[in-house]
């Protein structure tokens, strides 16, 4: 393949001509900005350190030793969060092994698909082999919308069976009365949302 100055010429010999051709070379898709920081869980385990091995979460929305991190992909987060604060629930952990189930199914699921075997050779920026050191591992799911919905309506259905939750020691006046600190997130009761 061929960039010239009106398109791009593949190695048949067949061109395409196009107003603009973007490049998106060492972007750092979904884990990259969470990598940045420095986001700390229980123990002091580093998120970073953790995802250099391999990426774990459980359907994409809770990272397992992170308690209250929610990934803005995951659908059912409103409803979690809604079920802690009718529970006076203060935090949320998924356990190890559904989050180790729910990953071996993404990568079952990303096997099944044409780009499998091609990605890393490829340095597909979808399983982070665009960017050197980091292991390589579907970073999206690829199985379909509904079964990505079915794995977190099941644990709304089953009361979170696969979460581990603690019980809120905030007062029902300390949560009413709680201080919204600077970057706006609640102090006391339910999990620290964004105000």
């Amino acid at each position: 393949m061929n960039v010239f100055e009106n398109g791009i010429r593949l190695g048949s010999g067949v061109e395409y001509e196009f107003d603009m051709i973007i490049f998106a070379l060492g972007f750092d898709a979904a884990t990259g900005a969470l990598s940045d920081l420095e986001v700390k869980g229980t123990g002091g385990k580093v998120l970073k350190d953790c995802w250099e091995r391999r990426l774990e979460t459980f359907s994409g929305a809770l990272v397992p030793g992170f308690p209250n991190m929610f990934i803005f992909c995951g659908l059912n987060i409103g409803k979690t969060i809604r079920h802690m604060e009718e529970n006076k629930l203060d935090t949320i952990d998924v356990s190890e092994k559904p989050a180790y189930a729910w990953s071996y199914h993404l990568r079952e699921a990303f096997k099944a698909t044409l780009f499998a075997e091609s990605a890393k050779a490829a340095k597909a920026w979808f399983v982070g082999a665009n960017i050197p050191g980091k292991a390589i591992d579907p970073l999206f799911y690829f199985g379909g919308v509904s079964t990505w919905a079915s794995w977190l309506d099941k644990e709304t259905k089953t009361g979170w069976e696969s979460m581990k939750f603690s019980p809120s020691v905030a007062t029902d006046v300390e949560r009413k009365e709680a201080p919204i600190h600077s970057g706006g997130q609640i102090a006391l009761g339910s999990p620290s949302v964004a105000a």
